[in-house]
């Protein structure tokens, strides 16, 4: 069953990097295109109806399923493990519940060029804004916290970054690594002096200053210093050096200044240090720095109630923490979100839940003021974990007149999972924009409650046709993992088959219906759609062949035993719909 496994991955690995290449080429409605998809998802859908969901953990030249290599490849020029590596992917997840038109969309977005100018996002970005439902990244911040913010270029292993959980820059501490990565932080006042002879010089790393700190470090004989104007490099690592001993000055002067706080006597005492630690915290997070107001949160949750003076103190505590979110905290954590810097994520989270409740107020602010979809997903991965406890604060905000804002406020509430805002979501059905309706269903598709059936129902005749798939597959998950909303959904899916106007929707959507229509099979659907293959169209022409090909596409997906015969004699039909979709119909029954 192991090689099994490891089998099914490789070729659907193979599958897929032949699929994404022939997406690029062809358009959605030609046959190498539709068999390029069909041929990856038998593939996958056969793992995970067998083992589960499919786990690829990703290395920077290989992909692996448990321990076993199940993809490698040492070229950097089309490397799909270095595709997903180099953008920090640590595994990828297919879960069970994967359809059809979301392996399409994945397998898309892994033949987008993302490294041309007029494509503004990455894949991660991408891959979020797509919000798949049954598609998951894990994503190691250890890789962007070692990563291209240094001024480094990415080398994979070469560069020192840790796979799993470790340290950056070859697995030295800080000071240890490669001194050229500090070359790009060099202030400006530093560089704008530098001559062409010392520019000659900058590849004798082992000069000056670099190789006194080497040898002090190593607690060797220290090497004599020339005296000399100091090199780059030099300057570079003195101007780091400075920048770290000043963050640990500034915390240094916060520990004290809170102990002071906490010892104040009287009012205008604690008003002066409160004051100056409002003054640290500003100029720190200017810079970037969340460490003196983490050490002024710690403090205040290890206040004593009945301490002491704890009424003064407590009250220009709060005053501290009022102005922790303040507009002008959150205006210079927007700019910080909106840059390119890397940004440590759960800093910032434990900065927000410093804030207390009334903490997220003030981070729901920001979605309606960055500018990055990226910035927009950090806040909304804080909000999950902060807003828990503050539902009715985040339920509000799906009033807003910003459709990006209320969109947002339902992934948050869809990815916190509480139940009883089901109907404040369902609320949002008729929302004007079509991103907001798409997450609303995402959502509904998550929840899984029968009580959402007719909401879903609804949107099968939504103007915007992403809506439509999503909710069509949202229905057939239901069917699949709930017996008691079975007959509703069949019922629901076939009504909207039989209706007026379902022969003019586009073919690959209603493959969609017929794909759900699957999750609750009956003997008596079976029945139905052997006869409606069995059809024969006037001179093999129109919407009849459609609806044969889908009958096909049925009958596939539930591996019929009585259509077999039928399939054999349709590999030679004249219809080419109903043709491909009775090879691919056998071929995903012999790897059944």
């Amino acid at each position: 069953m192991e090689d099994d496994r490891i089998s099914i991955s490789r070729n659907f690995i193979n599958a897929a990097l032949k699929a994404k290449k022939l997406l690029r080429i062809y358009p959605a409605n030609n046959a190498v295109y539709r068999n390029a998809i069909d041929e990856s998802y038998v593939l996958v859908r056969k793992y995970l109806d067998s083992s589960g969901d499919l786990i690829l953990r990703i290395k920077p030249n290989e992909i692996l399923v448990g321990s076993e290599q199940v993809y490698q490849k040492s070229d950097k020029i089309d490397n799909l493990a270095l595709f997903f590596y180099k953008d920090g992917i640590k595994e990828l997840v297919f879960k069970e519940g994967l359809s059809l038109s979301e392996l399409e969309e994945f397998l898309k977005l892994i033949g987008m060029d993302f490294e041309r100018n007029d494509i503004t996002e990455d894949f991660v970005s991408s891959m979020w804004e797509k919000s798949f439902a049954s598609i998951e990244l894990m994503i190691d911040d250890l890789f962007y916290q070692a990563g291209d913010e240094s001024g480094a270029s990415f080398q994979g292993d070469a560069m020192g970054v840790e796979d799993d959980a470790g340290s950056s820059l070859d697995g030295k501490a800080p000071g240890q690594g490669n001194i050229s990565l500090y070359e790009d932080q060099v202030p400006w006042s530093l560089t704008s002096e530098i001559t062409g002879e010392e520019q000659a010089q900058y590849s004798s790393p082992e000069s000056g200053l670099l190789l006194a700190y080497k040898d002090a470090l190593s607690n060797k004989e220290i090497t004599k210093l020339d005296a000399g104007r100091l090199l780059l490099q030099e300057k570079g690592f003195m101007a780091v050096e400075a920048s770290a001993e000043y963050s640990k000055k500034t915390t240094h002067l916060t520990q004290i200044l809170v102990e002071m706080l906490m010892q104040a006597q009287d009012s205008a005492e604690a008003g002066d240090i409160v004051k100056s630690l409002e003054d640290i915290i500003a100029y720190s997070i200017k810079d970037d720095d969340f460490e003196p107001a983490l050490i002024i949160f710690r403090a205040i949750e290890a206040i004593p109630k009945y301490m002491p003076g704890g009424s003064i103190i407590g009250e220009h505590v709060q005053k501290l923490l009022t102005f922790c979110k303040s507009s002008e905290i959150i205006a210079h954590i927007a700019r910080m979100l909106d840059s390119s810097k890397a940004i440590d994520e759960a800093v910032l989270l434990d900065y927000a839940r410093g804030l207390g409740k009334e903490g997220v107020e003030p981070f729901l602010s920001l979605l309606k003021v960055l500018q990055s979809i990226s910035a927009r997903r950090k806040v909304n991965n804080i909000l999950i974990q902060i807003g828990k406890d503050t539902i009715e604060t985040l339920v509000a905000r799906l009033g807003d007149p910003t459709w990006y804002v209320v969109r947002n406020i339902v992934f948050v509430l869809r990815h916190i999972g509480n139940e009883a805002v089901l109907d404040d979501i369902m609320k949002m059905a008729k929302h004007e924009h079509p991103r907001v309706r798409l997450e609303v269903v995402k959502a509904l598709n998550d929840f899984k409650n029968v009580k959402a059936l007719h909401t879903l129902k609804e949107f099968f005749h939504d103007s915007d046709s992403t809506v439509r798939l999503s909710a069509i597959a949202g229905m057939g998950a239901i069917a699949r993992d709930n017996q008691e909303a079975r007959l509703f959904c069949q019922d629901a899916i076939l009504e909207t088959i039989k209706g007026k106007g379902f022969e003019k929707r586009d073919f690959r959507e209603k493959l969609s219906f017929y794909e759900a229509l699957a999750s609750s099979n009956s003997r008596e659907l079976e029945d139905n759609m052997i006869e409606t293959l069995k059809m024969r169209s006037i001179l093999g022409i129109g919407k009849k062949a459609e609806t044969r090909a889908c009958a096909a596409y049925y009958l596939g997906l539930i591996r019929s035993k009585e259509a077999l015969p039928i399939f054999e004699e349709l590999k030679k039909s004249s219809e080419p719909l109903v043709r491909e979709q009775a090879v691919t119909a056998l071929r995903r029954m012999e790897h059944a």
